[in-house]
């Protein structure tokens, strides 16, 4: 990144600026979503509850972490070019941050779909969990090489590494995205309440929107960095997707039928098992429950 000011306040923290804006409007959302989701599903798996609970904490950690990069850049650092040219902790820290976030919310979607996947098709999983953890291993060496650089010019020297995580990291949501549609599809062709049906179409077309949108995040993210490397409006345009993830995630999980009302029970759809796995699981991302016993609606 070029250390004049006039282009570093533009192109650069200008840009920062507007995304981490957004970034913080986004905030309130999530955290109405944390609490909806709190106060409806307080009775889901220990693993779902402390997953969102890392994730929420994660949350407010970026949300502080953007206010000390805004106030350190923009206010502290105004008119100092040294300054303005290097990166502060916060802003690695923040970085990792972001990508704990987008690892952590793939790993519960991955998670969910390896329970899933016994039931249908069992090389689902192992695509998913080889894909994930794929990502994971190029995240893990995105954040070293970024906290080994100091300035931001020198995102250029970790380029490729660069590239490839945004490549990864848009595969991954397209793969998330197509298996967990290919699920719900499956599922809505052996349910017969036509009440569960519908609510696992409203699941599958935002199940596709979220997963488009996140890989379309990713590319876009990529294509400003590779058409602009001299500024930081890549920067700003990943800001608020680590809450894009989260809205996504919990959104799904909002858009199921309260457990209250499962309780009561209007309807519960069922599918069948083997009798050697006749155990009930929750298939979290749809009001579904998967017995030993045949199709039935309660």
């Amino acid at each position: 990144m070029t250390t004049n000011p006039t282009f570093s306040m533009s192109t650069g923290f200008g840009a920062v600026l507007i995304g981490a804006t957004l970034a913080s409007a986004l905030f309130g959302a999530t955290t109405m979503l944390f609490f909806v989701y709190y106060r409806r599903y307080s009775q889901d798996r220990w693993f779902y509850r402390l997953s969102l609970a890392i994730l929420w904490i994660l949350d407010v950690l970026h949300f502080v972490l953007a206010l000390h990069i805004l106030h350190f850049y923009l206010v502290d650092s105004l008119g100092d070019v040294l300054a303005l040219s290097k990166m502060v902790w916060s802003f690695k820290l923040d970085f990792s941050t972001h990508l704990a976030t987008t690892v952590g919310v793939d790993l519960v979607c991955v998670i969910r779909l390896c329970i899933l996947g016994r039931y249908f098709h069992r090389i689902v999983p192992w695509i998913l969990s080889f894909v994930f953890a794929g990502a994971v291993t190029v995240m893990v060496v995105l954040i070293y090489e970024v906290y080994i650089i100091s300035k931001f010019s020198q995102f250029s020297d970790i380029s490729r590494i660069m590239d490839g995580a945004l490549v990864v990291g848009a595969v991954v949501d397209l793969t998330i995205c197509l298996a967990m549609s290919f699920y719900l599809f499956k599922s809505r062709e052996i349910i017969l309440s036509s009440g569960t049906s519908g609510r696992l179409i409203v699941l599958l077309r935002l199940v596709l929107m979220s997963g488009l949108a996140q890989t379309a995040a990713s590319i876009l993210i990529l294509v400003a960095f590779l058409t602009l490397p001299d500024t930081l409006i890549f920067v700003a345009i990943a800001f608020p997707v680590p809450r894009l993830y989260i809205i996504s995630l919990l959104t799904m999980l909002n858009a199921r039928t309260p457990q209250s009302s499962n309780r009561s029970g209007n309807w519960k759809a069922r599918l069948p098992m083997r009798a050697n796995e006749a155990h009930f699981m929750s298939l979290n991302f749809m009001d579904v429950t998967v017995t030993d016993e045949d199709f039935m609606v309660e």
